[in-house]
């Protein structure tokens, strides 16, 4: 009889299962969720009447983000572009009792980086990666970065340990900077996949860039809390100036416009702009577009900058004599210095922003820290996470012209395909002018990651890119 009995359960347990589970998961769902916030709005009115309103918040607080949760594991591809949209329209965060803030991206990009992984290692039990030349080095960077932390406090020198032990929340804060700009190419590359997601990223960059020149031409600026810090300029006179060119299926009207919109942000770089990385990266991304677009054509380019040039010298004189004055020959001491305490921490570096704290401790007076990705990371990781890092850029230049190669002639694709070439080689330019690709916390602070990020959006769009060409129709492309 006990037999029959756990039989008959196990019968209605099984079709139950089957009734809410699987023919009915998402009215199950729904509904559950609907209880789960009345029985939630119960218990915070209860607690809020007994224990005070901190404590009370506290079921508001798991629901808000049981929500969050769902729509990140549901929608990868739209919060990376709500993301995208954070990064430049609310450029502020929760403050760590620092002068540095932990922004609304920054913790928006670490929770989707989780979340995915969460998906593949739990639910898929899977990690599947679509196959690109960056793929391993971007591992084994991010490995060594736990390897640098973990060393560089180990072996740190005894005139400096009790810095490291005192700044262990900022060491901790600038490793997971490191690796999640890294997660973040593997994100964009691996989740990414409709062309509409792209459209809205190529045009969501010219459209704001196009609100922030009327700012930038009417008040000289750009107000707080919109983000156009970093390379931003660069991005939009790259991709306006791309699609102007190479996206055939475009109005006459509309590709003016974005001629027009090229030109004002050169203007304002040009022209308002004296810091080197203010202009240069832009200036060069112009030639490369154009290089793509006719050789004859930049010769041409370049012919009549040196006439202006020549006409005008004293104006270039002055700003590079600024420029030299105010960083270039600090600049270069800074290296050295950094370069000379690598020599003794070569293997793994002196850790995430550690080489920050020998100066504090062996320099007195104002000192100069590298402004220099290259610098910054072969100090930090040492030659292991160099030699990673360099790798990986070096096969993400061979994943970008392989796109560039893929994509069909004359429309949104090769225009976009044209823009990651040109990103991907002012990026490599931007790691020797600043720390605009993975931001230094004593420098750019963690609130750097807001535009510093922008980078490696770009990169994981190549790989997106390449991927969702090679999976469409060539008829479909022709006119795509």
């Amino acid at each position: 009889m006990l037999l029959n009995l756990l039989g008959a359960n196990a019968s209605i347990i099984g079709r139950a299962r089957y009734f809410f589970w699987n023919r009915h998961y998402t009215l199950t769902l729904r509904v559950g969720l609907i209880l789960l916030c009345i029985a939630l709005t119960i218990t915070t009115a209860l607690l809020v009447t007994s224990r005070g309103e901190v404590i009370g918040m506290l079921p508001v607080a798991v629901m808000v983000g049981l929500a969050l949760f769902l729509f990140v594991y549901y929608n990868l591809e739209r919060t990376l572009l709500v993301a995208l949209a954070i990064s430049m329209l609310v450029h502020d965060g929760v403050s760590t009792g620092t002068e540095t803030k932990i922004t609304f991206t920054f913790m928006l990009l670490l929770a989707a980086v989780l979340i995915w992984c969460f998906r593949m290692v739990m639910v898929d039990r899977a990690i599947r990666l679509r196959p690109s030349p960056a793929n391993l080095p971007g591992l084994l960077f991010m490995v060594i970065v736990v390897i640098s932390t973990l060393w560089s406090g180990t072996y740190v020198e005894q005139d400096v340990s009790w810095l490291f032990a005192d700044k262990i929340f900022a060491r901790g804060m600038s490793a997971i900077a490191l690796i999640l700009a890294v997660a973040i190419y593997f994100l964009f590359a691996n989740t990414i996949t409709s062309l509409r997601a792209m459209r809205f990223f190529v045009w969501w960059f010219i459209a704001v860039g196009a609100l922030f020149l009327l700012f930038w031409l009417t008040m000289r600026g750009v107000p707080h809390p919109l983000n156009y810090n970093g390379q931003f300029s660069a991005f939009v006179v790259i991709l306006a100036l791309s699609q102007a060119l190479f996206n055939h299926a475009l109005s006459r009207p509309i590709r003016i416009a974005l001629v027009v919109i090229t030109l004002g942000w050169l203007y304002v770089n040009l022209a308002a702009v004296t810091w080197l990385s203010g202009w240069l990266p832009a200036l060069v991304g112009v030639l490369l577009v154009l290089c793509f677009r006719s050789r004859k054509f930049i010769i041409l380019v370049i012919l009549v900058g040196a006439i202006s040039v020549a006409n005008n010298p004293e104006r270039l004189n002055r700003i590079f004599q600024t420029e030299n004055a105010e960083s270039g020959e600090t600049r270069l001491q800074a290296w050295g210095r950094t370069l000379g305490l690598t020599e003794e921490h070569l293997l793994f570096g002196m850790g995430p922003a550690g080489y920050r704290y020998y100066f504090s401790t062996r320099l007195t007076g104002f000192f100069q820290l590298s402004h220099n990705n290259y610098v910054d990371i072969l100090a930090q990781t040492g030659i292991a996470g160099f030699a990673a890092y360099i790798w990986f850029w070096l096969g993400l230049g061979i994943m970008a012209w392989r796109t560039s190669r893929a994509v069909p002639r004359g429309g949104f694709r090769q225009a976009l395909a044209v823009s990651l070439v040109a990103v991907y080689c002012i990026s490599l330019l931007s790691m020797m002018l600043g720390d605009w690709i993975t931001p230094f916390t004593y420098t750019q602070g963690l609130q750097g990651i807001d535009y510093t990020i922008w980078h490696w959006m770009f990169a994981g769009m190549i790989v997106a890119l390449y991927y969702e060409t090679r999976t469409q129709p060539q008829a479909q492309m022709v006119v795509s």
